[in-house]
């Protein structure tokens, strides 16, 4: 009886011993395949970039993933909408370029909201936008609302406002000289800049639905 427990260790040793070197050998052969697919790209002139996110694009979203479980930022509009991700979507009026927003297609003269505190950065006429507004957040972060309709009563370029506070309401404003209105259905422009740089609002959006 013992010596039948030992052969079955001795056995139970070696297949244990069989499964890493096989383990290992395949992850060896693995690491041999990917070096070589890599110089062969590179010899035919491929260039091969691994991306991983940057320091500030990291902490922006853990910031805003715990914003959003405190209630820290806001859906900026208030009413029905509706809307999808349209980030890079061309355009073509002033010259072939890409959305750099998100589009929230709403009913003229719905109410917009500052989606955070923060300060009126810019208010006025822009060819592309429209009535807009520029608020600087107090996370640093550049907002921007486009095609409004008209402006909240109060509103004004150096005015602190409050996260949830009505900056101004959707139109088709925009694409042409002052005044200019009804090229397309109503809806606001919303945009994000992080360090003058545009960034997709679209996933930040969707988890700032909750806090409306």
């Amino acid at each position: 009886m013992n010596m039948k427990f030992t052969v079955l260790g001795s056995q139970q040793r070696w297949l244990g011993s069989f499964l890493l070197v096989l383990i290992l050998g395949l992850l060896m052969f693995l690491g041999v395949y990917i070096c070589i697919f890599w110089i062969l790209l590179e010899a035919n002139g491929v260039t091969v970039k691994l991306e991983f996110p940057t320091v500030r694009e990291q902490i922006q979203w853990e910031e805003v993933g715990k914003g959003q479980l405190l209630g820290k930022y806001v859906f900026p509009v208030l009413g029905s909408y509706n809307y999808s991700d349209s980030w890079g979507a061309p355009r073509s009026f002033g010259g072939e370029r890409q959305h750099e927003g998100t589009d929230i297609f709403a009913l003229w003269g719905t109410p917009l909201i500052a989606v955070t505190d923060g300060l009126i950065e810019k208010l006025g006429w822009n060819t592309y936008g429209g009535w807009r507004i520029g608020l600087r957040g107090e996370d640093g972060i550049y907002y921007y609302y486009a095609h409004l309709s008209s402006y909240a009563a109060g509103i004004y370029p150096g005015k602190r406002v409050s996260k949830g506070e009505i900056l101004g309401y959707a139109g088709n404003s925009g694409y042409g000289p002052v005044g200019t209105t009804g090229r397309f259905p109503p809806h606001l422009h919303f945009g994000i800049y992080i360090d003058g740089q545009a960034t997709n609002p679209y996933p930040y959006l969707k988890m700032w639905e909750g806090n409306r």
